[in-house]
C-alpha cells in the first residue's frame, strides 16, 4: 500500500490521518454528535466521542488544531459550511509564514498593545486578531506603505503555535487568562423529554428531542459519556411521576416530521440556544477593511479571493452573513473610506 504523504510520523507511533482527511474526519464527526447544530461541538465532546465514532486513533481536538493551524471554533465554521472549501484552506495556511522571527519579547509587546489598544487586561485570541486586524487597516489608510502594525503584531496563529496555546501566551504576556467561551448551560435531559411529551403525547430519541429544542429556541445538555438513553427516559418518568403524570408507551415515528398538539408557550428553567450572529454593518465594514488591507495592491478584490483570504482570517464574517447590508463591492467602496479612531469590535 502507497504511504500517505500526508501523514505524519511520530517517535512513537504514526497517524494515518493526513491534514486534508482530518476536514472530513471533523465534519463527519460533528454531524454525527449534533445533527442539527454541529458547530456546537466541543473539543471535549469530540474527544470523548471518538471511540463510539469509529475512529478511536484520530488526533485529539486540539491535535488537529495544532497541525491545521486554527482553532477549534474556526475549524468547524469552516468545515460545515458547504461554500468554503477545507483544501484552500489549508493551501492558505501553509502559505502563512512560520513565527521563526517570533520571541518572548516579541509576544509581551504585541499582546500588550492590543489589549491598552482594547483597555482590557485580559484577551481572547479572537479579540486579539479582530483588534490586529483593524490596527493594520487604520495603518493602510494612514501611511502610503502600510505602516508599522503588520510589521510588528504577528497572527494569532504564530503566536498559539509558537506558545504552544494561546493561555501561555497570555501567561507570558503577562495577562489575565482569557475567559472560556460563554457557553450557555443545556436544560437536563429528563426536563427536556417530559416537555417534549407534554408537546407532542409521545417518546423521543436524543436527536428528536434536539430537533424540538431547536424549533423552541432552548439550549440542551449534552448525552453523558457512555450514558444510556433508558436512564434519562427513567428519570423522566419520575419526574412525571412525582406531579401525578403518566409516561406514553410509543415512540414518535423517526419517518415523521414532529408536531405538537400542545406547543409550549416557555420552557421552564431554560436558557436560549447559544448565538453566533453577532454581525453589524460596521463590524462587517470593519472586516472588510482587514481585508482590503490584507490583500496585495495589485489584487482585485473579488468575492473568489475574499473567501481564499478568509481561510486565514477566520473571524471575518461568511458572505452570506453580509448579504443583508449590501452588495460585496458596494460594502468594499464604504470600507475603503478611512475609518474613525474608534474600533468597532464586537466583544
Amino acid at each position: 500500500m502507497a504511504r500517505d504523504p500526508n501523514a505524519i510520523v511520530h517517535s512513537r507511533f504514526r497517524t494515518r490521518y493526513g491534514n486534508h482527511e482530518l476536514y472530513d474526519v471533523v465534519r463527519d464527526a460533528v454531524q454525527r454528535l449534533r445533527p442539527r447544530e454541529p458547530e456546537l461541538v466541543t473539543q471535549r465532546e469530540f474527544d470523548a466521542a471518538r471511540p463510539s465514532l469509529g475512529i478511536p486513533d484520530c488526533p485529539s481536538a486540539r491535535q488537529i488544531c495544532t497541525r491545521l493551524r486554527t482553532g477549534w471554533p474556526a475549524l468547524l465554521e469552516l468545515v460545515c459550511d458547504p461554500t468554503r472549501s477545507p483544501t484552500r484552506a489549508q493551501e492558505a495556511a501553509e502559505r502563512e509564514e512560520p513565527a521563526w522571527h517570533l520571541d518572548n519579547r516579541w509576544i509581551h509587546y504585541a499582546l500588550n498593545k492590543v489589549a491598552r489598544e482594547r483597555g482590557a487586561d485580559s484577551l481572547s485570541d479572537i479579540e486579539y486578531q479582530w483588534t490586529r486586524d483593524l490596527l493594520i487597516s487604520r495603518d493602510a489608510h494612514r501611511w502610503k506603505h502600510g505602516g508599522l502594525a503588520i510589521e510588528t503584531l504577528p497572527s494569532r496563529s504564530q503566536i498559539s503555535v509558537f506558545c504552544g496555546s494561546w493561555a501561555k501566551a497570555c501567561q507570558l504576556a503577562g495577562l489575565a487568562p482569557p475567559e472560556r467561551g460563554g457557553l450557555t448551560t443545556g436544560l437536563p435531559l429528563p426536563k427536556a423529554i417530559d416537555q417534549f411529551i407534554e408537546a407532542t403525547g409521545y417518546l423521543c430519541s436524543y436527536n428528536q428531542l434536539d430537533e424540538f429544542a431547536a424549533e423552541f429556541d432552548f439550549a440542551l445538555a449534552l448525552k453523558k459519556k457512555g450514558g444510556k438513553w433508558s436512564t434519562e427516559l427513567a428519570a423522566a418518568a419520575k419526574l412525571r411521576a412525582e406531579r401525578g403524570s403518566s409516561m406514553p408507551s410509543e415512540y414518535w415515528p423517526k419517518s415523521q416530521p414532529l408536531e405538537y398538539v400542545n406547543p409550549p408557550a416557555e420552557i421552564p428553567g431554560a436558557a436560549p440556544r447559544n448565538r453566533r450572529d453577532y454581525w453589524t454593518k460596521p463590524l462587517v465594514l470593519a472586516a472588510f477593511r482587514g481585508y482590503l488591507a490584507a490583500k496585495p495592491p495589485t489584487v482585485r478584490p473579488t468575492t473568489a479571493d475574499y473567501k481564499s483570504r478568509r481561510a486565514l482570517h477566520p473571524h471575518w464574517p461568511a458572505l452570506s452573513r453580509t448579504q443583508q447590508f449590501g452588495l460585496f463591492h458596494q460594502l468594499l467602496k464604504e470600507a475603503a473610506q478611512p475609518p474613525s479612531e474608534d474600533l468597532p469590535i464586537p466583544f
